[in-house]
This record gives structure tokens, sequence and C-alpha cells, in this order.
């Protein structure tokens, strides 16, 4: 297992590519409902953050739910309230009303989610009447509907998971926590042409409520992962933790600020940003990250939240910001 840190050596370099990379050099925030939030919705830019220029969630007081741009708008899906939702709804990132899209096949909190080529994809999570699930599914725009991914069905039944696509053909999911209550360590890559998942190195412990996001450093294309929790959340993470695409092993970088789970994290004006989560108590900081180190911003959300949605990542012209 490669659990080096970065030595000041790497800086210089790290810096140079850091211009020259894949990763967005934009992007706002839209941080919405989740616990402690309500319907309430927080837009963050580079130097501010205000409620949000759109109406408030389209919904009651929902936790756990996912959301994505897809097709220039912002979707939102799943979580829960008293009840466990399978209803999905849309706005336009130029600015307009929700509107509700066709429901996923079956409800669900705490999944993870992410954009393949134009197609939203939600894998795994909770309900209280099948318990922690192992199906995928996929929106098809041509027939607006959410199909299950049969070929994509996860390895184990796990929810509050980390997954990302690595490229058109494979997906990675890492942590987890699994239908018995064990916090994963276990990482696997699934090729989507022969349906067949492969275990790759695993993390250094296992986690679930952690957060990733797929992140170009030193020229490599990985998985940059932060935070979570073990042992029935009872302990937190602050790592900071960077897994190549090309090598396939993990990379130790610089810790959080404070360690947290159920926390976002999301593009914001051409750097990483973690948004949220919880640890002793909600937590309403954003931490920023140069590829270095991380700097906790002198603002915050006006209401202290974790697993709420946010989007991996909304161009800055779009009518979101403050």
């Amino acid at each position: 297992m490669r659990m080096t840190c970065l030595k000041s050596s790497a800086i210089l370099a790290l810096c140079v590519t850091l211009v020259c990379a894949e990763n967005p050099t934009d992007g706002v925030g839209l941080v919405i409902g989740g616990f402690g939030g309500g319907i309430t919705i927080e837009a963050i830019t580079a130097d501010a953050i205000c409620q949000a220029p759109i109406p408030e969630a389209p919904t009651g007081n929902i936790e756990g739910w996912v959301s994505e741009v897809m097709d220039n708008e912002i979707w939102l899906c799943g979580g829960s309230d008293l009840n466990f939702r399978a209803e999905c709804y849309s706005i336009p990132i130029s600015g307009g009303n929700w509107k509700e899209q066709a429901s996923l096949q079956k409800a669900r909190e705490y999944a993870s989610s992410f954009v393949m080529g134009d197609q939203m994809v939600i894998l795994g999570g909770y309900n209280d009447r099948n318990g922690w699930l192992d199906e995928v599914e996929r929106y098809d725009p041509v027939s607006k509907t959410w199909e299950v991914m049969t070929d994509w069905t996860l390895p184990r039944k796990l929810f509050n998971l980390c997954a990302l696509p690595m490229d058109d053909t494979h997906i990675i999911i890492a942590g987890g926590n699994e239908y018995d209550q064990a916090y994963r360590d276990l990482v696997d890559i699934l090729d989507i042409t022969t349906g067949v998942w492969e275990s790759a190195e695993p993390l250094p412990f296992g986690r679930a409520a952690h957060d990733c996001i797929n992140y170009e450093l030193e020229g490599e294309k990985g998985l940059l992962m932060t935070g979570g929790c073990t042992d029935a959340c009872q302990n937190h993470a602050n790592e900071t933790l960077f897994f190549s695409y090309t090598d396939r092993s993990w990379t130790i970088l610089a810790e959080l600020n404070e360690k947290k789970m159920g926390h976002k994290m999301t593009w914001l004006d051409g750097q990483v940003a973690v948004i949220g989560g919880y640890r002793d108590s909600l937590i309403g900081n954003v931490e920023v990250f140069d590829g270095i180190e991380w700097t906790v911003r002198s603002d915050s959300l006006t209401f202290a939240r974790w697993a709420f949605g946010l989007p991996d990542y909304i161009p800055s012209g779009s009518s979101i910001g403050c």
C-alpha cells in the first residue's frame, strides 16, 4: 500500500501541474436541505455564502438524498423524512422552478450518485422495507425513466459508500456500511462492458459517510476522498486520500482541519471544497483544498447541516451564485 505523504519537494511540481490539470477552474456550490438544514438551500461562491436565488427544496425536511447536474438541470432524488422517498425533482441551472421527474424504481436514502456521460447513476442506499441495497439505477433520457442496471449490481449491499466513474467504461466504489453494519475498507472496480467487479487496494481502514470526487493530482487522474466514520460512527476521520486510476494505489495527502462525516465535496472556484458535516455536533464550515493543504474559510453556512444534497460541479456561469 503506497501510503506516502506529499513532501515539500513535490510542492512546486504539484503547483505547476495543477495549472494544466483537467480539474475545473470554476464552480459554485449549492447546499440543499439535509439534517439541520430543513428545506433551505444555500449558494456558495468564491467569496460569499447566501440564500440561493431559487425556490426552496421541493419537498419536506429531507436528509440523505443525492443531487447531481444532468442536462443543465440540478437533479435531486431519494432521501427520507418520516418516509423513505423515491421521488426526483429538477430545476434548470439558469433558474426557474422545481419540477417533478420520474421516480426511482426503489426508494432509498444514503445512496451514492454520479453522472456518467449524460446519465445520472444512483448506487446502493437503504430503505425500511428492503434494508441495505445493492441495486444500481440509471436514468434513461430517451424513455425518461429510471432503469435497474442488473449487470451493475454492487458486490455487496451498501449505503453511505463512495462511488465515481473512472472513465467511460469503469466505475469505482470504496468503503460504505454493509448490511451487517460493518464499516468496509473494500474497494471494487466494475468494467461495465463485462459486468465484472474486480477488487482493488483497500482503504487503510473501513469507513462510511465519507465523500469523494474525481481529481487530477500531479498529472494523474484519480479519486480524492475525505473524512468519514467507523465503529458505529463513534470515531471520525480527517484523512484525505487519493486513489490513482493509473497504478490503482492510495496516497495520503494533507488532513482536513476537522474530523467529520456526512459532509459533501464540490468544485468551488477551481478548488475542491468540503462543506458541512457532523462530528459531535452539526458543522457549517467550508474547507478548500489548493492541492497542498486545506484552509477553513472565514464564512460558514447559515444552517450547519449534514446528509444534504450537493452536486459535484455547477458551472460558475449559472444563475445559482450569490
